[in-house]
């Protein structure tokens, strides 16, 4: 009995996602087409590990050189901000992360892959601040779009554009945020 593995493969990573995917071919993409989606959806699901970890030097892995951090909207603190580089980047997670305890959930992640060395994905994301020290007990909560455009690097698919626009919130105790 003969069939073709390449729907069956398309079906499951549309089971497992938790929003859809679309690729240029989508009635029957390529296993490096589903490769791509599959890389890109692990890199961009990091991200959320690295502020709740704070493992910060993961960013070097999944991030090029000349990084572009760009976040909109939200409170005048942080509205406007355009970060370059991956040092400055990293700087600038690490000190606006603190030392709350950050969890961040994606959902709805669309990948587009724009050419097979470039690559788009968009997910929601919910980002809740668990203070610590005089805010122990306190929380506050951003809801963001996140586009995140990405770019094979040395072999490697890399973020090299990242931006955050923040859609609801803060909510909570802005004191949780600024210690």
């Amino acid at each position: 009995m003969y069939f073709s593995i390449i729907p069956l493969l398309y079906a499951l990573s549309l089971s497992l996602s938790t929003g859809s995917t679309l690729a240029y071919d989508t009635c029957t993409p390529s296993v490096e087409t589903l490769s791509a989606i599959a890389i890109i959806k692990n890199i961009v699901s990091l991200k959320n590990l690295i502020t709740a970890n704070k493992e910060y030097s993961v960013l070097q892995q999944i991030a090029t050189e000349d990084v572009v951090l760009q976040i909109r909207g939200g409170s005048p603190d942080y509205n406007n901000v355009n970060v370059s580089g991956l040092a400055n980047v990293t700087s600038y997670i690490s000190k606006s992360d603190g030392a709350n305890i950050i969890i961040r959930e994606s959902s709805s992640q669309f990948v587009e892959l724009l050419s097979p060395t470039t690559a788009r994905s968009l997910s929601n994301t919910q980002e809740n601040y668990f203070g610590q020290g005089n805010s122990t007990g306190q929380i506050e909560a951003f809801f963001e779009r996140n586009e995140d455009l990405l770019r094979v690097d040395n072999g490697t698919w890399k973020i090299f554009s990242t931006t955050l626009t923040v859609v609801g919130g803060p909510i909570g105790n802005r004191a949780v945020f600024v210690q």
